[in-house]
């Protein structure tokens, strides 16, 4: 569960990518694309699964990873 401050609520958040038997650890996610904590390779057109929860809430989203990523770059597009 979140934390309850005096002047608001903060939630507990994880974010990471399912690919095949992979967990990815996710920092950051927008419209369209993700941040990795951690450089990773991935192959052009792999599809994956984005799961984000919120005080144990899952929300799983099917993701297409048109371009892939290389371990140089921890931010990755998707559809």
């Amino acid at each position: 569960m979140g934390i309850r401050w005096k002047d608001g609520y903060s939630a507990q958040v994880e974010i990471y990518l399912l690919v095949g038997e992979d967990k990815l650890p996710v920092a950051q996610v927008g419209p369209g694309w993700f941040i990795l904590q951690e450089p990773c390779a991935i192959v052009p057109e792999t599809e994956a699964e984005l799961v984000i929860v919120v005080d144990g809430e899952e929300t799983h989203r099917h993701v297409f990873i048109h371009e892939g990523s290389i371990v140089e770059n921890k931010e990755v597009s998707y559809i």
